[in-house]
């Protein structure tokens, strides 16, 4: 019977992984496609959990968990604002389309 480890990435691995991962969400958010960003969401949660998990057995030297998930907030929080402006931009969209549509039904635009 063997003692190894079934997953052998090593740390460095696991963090480029993480940081794909990471890159592929923010794209996802790019490109305004929420349901692939959702999930993506979820899978790096569970990716940093586990990196969070390693940490205790990480070797003093591997700082690299800690850049990667400080890196990772930092580049999910400005995601977070990007999303929160193109929804805040959508919403004043919709509201002028409705002043438009409203002023129209009324028979009291003018050009």
């Amino acid at each position: 019977m063997t003692t190894e480890p079934i997953n052998t990435l090593s740390a460095r691995e696991r963090v480029q992984e993480f940081e794909a991962m990471l890159d592929r969400c923010q794209q996802a958010a790019r490109d305004g496609d929420m349901a692939a960003f959702r999930a993506l969401d979820h899978q790096l949660r569970n990716m940093a959990m586990a990196l969070i998990a390693a940490m205790p057995a990480a070797e003093p030297d591997e700082v690299h968990y800690f850049d990667a998930l400080r890196s990772a907030v930092t580049k999910l929080g400005a995601t977070a604002d990007e999303i929160e402006q193109d929804r805040r931009k959508l919403q004043q969209r919709k509201g002028n389309d409705r002043k438009v549509r409203l002023a129209y039904s009324r028979g009291t635009a003018r050009l």
